[in-house]
């Protein structure tokens, strides 16, 4: 198990990862994509990659289309797209369950 911390966000249009480790199969992106950040920098997106989350040996979570920034401490997590998928999250005493709706 990687050692990753999470934030889950309700807001977020996109998944943002910070750790190599977890991507699949990382290549580079050369479009030129950026993310603003609410610091007021500005990021390249350095891929657009599929990661796979473990949580246990049982239970596996993908997400696909994640932007990868080295620049970030984080995992981020977009509920919405969480949502979107058919995933249901309920937030409790400091910490998040993901399962199937």
């Amino acid at each position: 198990m990687y050692n990753v911390e999470w934030i889950y966000n309700t807001k977020a249009l996109r998944h943002f990862c910070s750790n190599k480790e977890l991507i699949q199969d990382f290549k580079d992106v050369t479009d030129g994509e950026c993310v603003y950040m609410g610091n007021s920098t500005i990021v390249r997106v350095m891929s657009k990659e599929k990661i796979l989350l473990k949580f246990t040996p049982a239970k596996l979570l993908f997400l696909s289309n994640v932007l990868y920034m080295s620049s970030l401490c984080r995992l981020l997590v977009s509920s919405i797209l969480v949502h979107k998928v058919g995933l249901k999250i309920v937030v409790g005493d400091e910490k998040v369950v993901i399962t199937h709706n």
